[in-house]
């Protein structure tokens, strides 16, 4: 049986909401498969498996039931935009309990010792989701589930959470808040002109989860410069000290320099860059030497599916298959990063040597 696994449905590619501007298309997945099946040689060091849906007390495990209740009376319905930014249908519901199988299905091979990389490639997204409510396009978290199941099935005692989305995993957050068991990790942009109300740099944790909770907001046009300066000044040290079993990723490829949800400038070859990050990193800090890669955003389909054929490719043992120039990002913004991270690491000596 291959160490690297990737598990994914045609259910994920069976729902699409009724508006045009709504950006979780099917096609993110079509595409991202149709260029991994380009390459014979990295297919073959793959398994591909299907999820089955969890069960609904499965969901309890992270959600609330009277938010389980509000979904189902929304079902019942009819399809609806009644939670928000999500289109609620039984097409999405069934896809959103397939999401939270492959991560119980990940959790279950690394338990079993036999995951070293595994990739959960799904929609929709599911970060954004938090215990009673959804969030942009996600219905349940399945990155938060899937610690949640290494916790309490597999008795695992530290896990760590990676957030790389563009946008603030505000649901996995707020799932953790409390717990030393998890560590959350989020790097995001932000500015004075967003309109998230969370994700700042003094969101730490609170009782015992005090301090294992790190937000790193970063301003628009930060490049793939910067943003991987604070994955090794930062994410790489307190990795090291918390040492977890495993790491989950969240990873969003909406930080693009392409992508029309956002303003970061990262590039194609930056994604390589993050991935060897990441293989070093799981290799020298994480007890199991494994992890779990989540696809949340990434929203044009091209960048997406070179960035995430990339970081298949690294984390599996290959090479980069497509290059793009990297951006550098600019001194007014570096300026401002520079004094953020300062602030932050101020904020954090108490619990991690920075």
């Amino acid at each position: 049986m291959s160490e690297y696994i990737v598990v994914t449905s045609d259910i994920f590619t069976k729902y699409r909401a009724p508006r045009p501007n709504y950006l979780d298309t099917p096609e993110r997945i079509h595409t991202v498969l149709k260029l991994l099946k380009m390459y014979p040689p990295l297919v073959k060091r793959l398994l591909f498996l299907e999820p089955k849906p969890v069960d609904e007390a499965e969901v309890l495990r992270v959600h609330t039931q009277q938010y389980l209740n509000q979904i189902k009376r929304a079902l019942r319905s009819g399809s609806s935009w009644s939670l928000g930014e999500v289109y609620v249908s039984s097409e999405l519901y069934e896809a959103s309990l397939h999401v939270l199988g492959a991560g119980k299905l990940c959790a279950d091979l690394v338990a079993e010792g036999k995951l070293r990389v595994g990739f959960v490639v799904a929609r929709p997204p599911s970060h954004r989701a938090g215990k009673s409510r959804a969030g942009r396009y996600c219905l349940f978290n399945a990155v938060a589930y899937t610690a949640k199941y290494l916790l309490d099935v597999h008795e695992f005692k530290k896990v760590a959470i990676l957030d790389l989305d563009l946008h603030h995993g505000d649901g996995t957050q707020e799932i953790f808040y409390d717990t030393s068991s998890v560590l959350f990790i989020s790097i995001h942009e932000y500015s004075e002109f967003s309109t998230f109300t969370s994700g700042w740099i003094d969101e730490l944790g609170r009782g015992d989860g005090e301090g294992f909770t790190i937000n790193i907001p970063l301003p628009p046009g930060t490049a793939g410069d910067v943003y991987l300066h604070q994955l090794n000044t930062i994410v790489k040290p307190v990795l090291k000290q918390y040492k977890p079993e495993v790491l989950l990723v969240s990873m969003g490829f909406d930080t693009h320099l392409s992508d029309p949800s956002g303003d970061f400038l990262l590039s194609v070859s930056d994604y390589t860059q993050i991935a060897t990050f990441l293989r070093d990193v799981v290799d020298e800090s994480v007890e199991r030497k494994c992890c779990i890669v989540f696809l949340e955003g990434g929203y044009n389909e091209l960048a997406l599916a070179r960035g995430l054929v990339n970081m298949v490719s690294v984390l599996t043992g290959g090479r980069e298959f497509f290059r793009e120039e990297r951006r550098s990002t600019s001194q007014v913004v570096r300026n401002f990063v520079k004094s953020t991270m300062r602030n932050l690491r101020k904020k954090l000596r108490n619990w991690w040597s920075l």
